[in-house]
């Protein structure tokens, strides 16, 4: 009889999970104006690795939701022909991540203030191992819809919306 000697390796990566204890994701619900921001445990003043935070944010009924930025600088590489956002904030206009995408950013340059067409929004902050920046900060407010709200319109159903405009002479 003969024996079979098998040599096995393997590798294992250990990943730290944070998750809404720690400020990483979660549902919020926002009555007035809240703060969401990349989580930085150790306080070096840069985000921690290896994140994957998701905030569902719910804001009043008949609101929407707007996102402002006040802190941002999340792990960009660029150059003369691609834009590469290692790091990375993604909206989405909604409740879940198929909802649909409102914007992926990462960089320095914060984005304009963000708004939902309902009272739900979804958030999430991605980072990789490596090259971690300062992160962002950013408040989540309620406000009320442009116009009188959202229409939503298939292809079973014929909506007329009429529009008044005023003109008003301002010479004086």
């Amino acid at each position: 009889s003969s024996s079979t000697k098998l040599n096995s390796r393997f590798t294992a990566i250990t990943r730290f999970t944070y998750g809404a204890d720690q400020g990483c994701g979660g549902q919020i619900n926002v009555d007035t104006s809240t703060q969401i921001h990349s989580v930085d445990t150790d306080n070096d003043g840069n985000y921690e690795p290896n994140l994957n935070c998701q905030w569902v944010l719910s804001g009043q009924a008949g609101k929407i939701l707007k996102l402002t930025f006040t802190r941002f600088n999340v792990e960009r590489e660029q150059n003369s022909t691609s834009v590469t956002c290692w790091d990375y904030v993604e909206v989405r206009d909604g409740h879940s991540p198929f909802s649909p995408l409102i914007g992926h950013f990462c960089g320095t340059q914060a984005p304009v203030p963000l708004r939902s067409s309902s009272n739900f929004m979804w958030v999430k902050f991605f980072s990789d191992s490596t090259t971690n920046q300062a992160g962002f900060s950013a408040t989540v407010q309620n406000e009320d819809p442009v116009c009188g709200g959202v229409i939503n319109i298939n292809d079973t159903t014929t909506s007329e919306v009429l529009f008044k405009i005023t003109l008003k002479n301002l010479s004086n």
